[in-house]
């Protein structure tokens, strides 16, 4: 049976049992390993034809209610241009590097690209974290405190207490919505004293912004633009918003 057949086969049993677990689908095929199962899974989510979840996956026009649901909801919106992002980004990490990497969609994005050199991660987000567990050269820190279960990120004072003596060669963060002539926005209330203190001990912020949030505001502005290094885009930001950033000095990606 060749990967097609196979990948055929995985879809119509996730669409008709809508949930399932890794070990049943495993169980399908039993003369195939356990990685070749996972890398079928991997080309069906990136095609959307399934969606990945932890331990398992889940029909595309399943019933989205719980925070996993919102959260997968989130992950599928503008997911090409997430993509997009992830990849350019992926050029700005460089080995033996302090890096802080923020929650959100896009941010996992990048964590699935994130290349196996000897780097530092502290995170916020969980599932950035449990992505990058499975590269040896890269040491992670999970930042602690309370945690948003409809993100699957941390935040809090906790956490901003802890980067308050930390220090990062590079951070990537992303954003709500953007503020004409200000910065870059985050709407949760309990996210933005922490992404402050990000940019604040950051030598280089990064912003992973796609073009459906550039007609967001957010509420709270967390980046002013003369912190900002890097807006890496899917390439459809208004030219009025690119042409403001880059005269601050700002490279847009």
């Amino acid at each position: 049976m060749n990967a097609d057949a196979r990948r055929e086969i995985i879809q119509e049993f996730v669409d008709q049992n809508h949930d399932v677990s890794f070990a049943r689908i495993r169980d399908l095929f039993p003369n195939v390993s356990e990685m070749t199962i996972r890398r079928d899974l991997e080309h069906l989510s990136q095609s959307h034809k399934i969606i990945r979840v932890l331990g398992g996956a889940r029909s595309v026009g399943s019933l989205l209610t719980t925070s996993e649901d919102a959260y997968t909801k989130r992950s599928l919106t503008h997911a090409d241009g997430k993509k997009l992002i992830a990849q350019k980004a992926r050029e700005l990490v460089q080995p033996d590097s302090t890096i802080f990497l923020g929650s959100g969609t896009t941010t996992f994005q990048l964590a699935k690209l994130f290349p196996n050199a000897r780097n530092y991660v502290i995170t916020t987000c969980l599932n950035c974290a449990i992505e990058l567990s499975s590269r040896e050269d890269v040491s992670i820190l999970m930042l602690g405190g309370s945690i948003n279960k409809n993100s699957y990120c941390v935040n809090g004072s906790i956490a901003a207490e802890m980067v308050e003596n930390m220090r990062f060669n590079i951070a990537f963060l992303g954003v709500s919505g953007y503020f004409p002539g200000k910065g870059f926005a985050t709407s949760v209330a309990e996210d933005y004293v922490l992404r402050q203190k990000i940019v604040e001990r950051s030598d280089c912020t990064v912003i992973l912004m796609d073009s459906s949030k550039a007609s967001s505001r957010g509420i709270y502005t967390f980046a002013p633009l003369d912190t900002v290094s890097y807006v890496v885009s899917d390439g459809h930001l208004p030219q009025e918003m690119v042409e403001e950033v880059t005269a601050s000095g700002i490279t847009v990606l």
